[in-house]
């Protein structure tokens, strides 16, 4: 076997680090725990949002909206996401413009 060059093992580092970085990105971590309160609201012909549930939205980005209520865990729950997207904006909570969540535009964007 021939000798190791080293500027192979510099550009392996930087293509790991490179992909942290990217996967760090695009992988979001979610705690849905604050989302409890909003459970109700989430369902096709709930209540609109209580003040608990506008009190903890700001608390998770919409990815991680988006990601919670397309997950097994809240369509178990009867979330219905559309009605689930609307929450924001329930709640006067502003929301970028032609943000899309699976297809759907959340409304307010």
């Amino acid at each position: 076997m021939g000798k190791a060059n080293p500027s192979m093992f510099v550009g392996l580092a930087l293509l790991i680090l490179a992909m942290v970085a990217f996967t760090s990105v695009i992988a979001e971590t979610c705690n849905f725990l604050p989302l409890a309160p909003c459970l109700s609201a989430a369902r096709k012909g709930g209540p609109q949002p209580s003040q608990a549930c506008c009190t903890s939205i700001p608390k998770l980005s919409l990815s991680c909206l988006c990601q919670g209520a397309q997950s097994s865990a809240a369509k178990s729950f009867g979330v219905d996401l559309p009605t689930a997207l609307g929450i924001p904006q329930s709640c006067g909570l502003k929301v970028p413009k032609g943000f899309t969540c699976a297809g759907y535009k959340v409304p307010g964007g």
